[in-house]
């Protein structure tokens, strides 16, 4: 079994900080990539998984973050706090 780590992405749990595309920019800054994650970097991974590359990955915690994963430092919904 497998899983994906997401970072930051538009959805019910994270509307509080992307609810808009303001929202979405400012919380982007604080992610090394420089934006939230789109529909499109979730399913890349999971065609990995499910095709022909990922036959052989098990037990795998896929980060898909944007590279929050390898920093420290800033909360990255600072932004969206009032």
């Amino acid at each position: 079994m497998n899983s994906l780590a997401p970072g930051p992405f538009v959805s019910r749990m994270t509307a509080f900080a992307t609810h808009d595309e303001g929202m979405r920019e400012r919380v982007g800054k604080d992610v090394p990539i420089g934006r939230v994650g789109r529909d499109e970097d979730i399913g890349g991974c999971m065609l990995f998984l499910c095709g022909r590359g990922g036959a052989y990955v098990t037990g795998a915690v896929i980060p898909v973050s944007g590279g929050i994963n390898v920093m420290s430092g800033p909360n990255i919904f600072e932004q969206a706090l009032p």
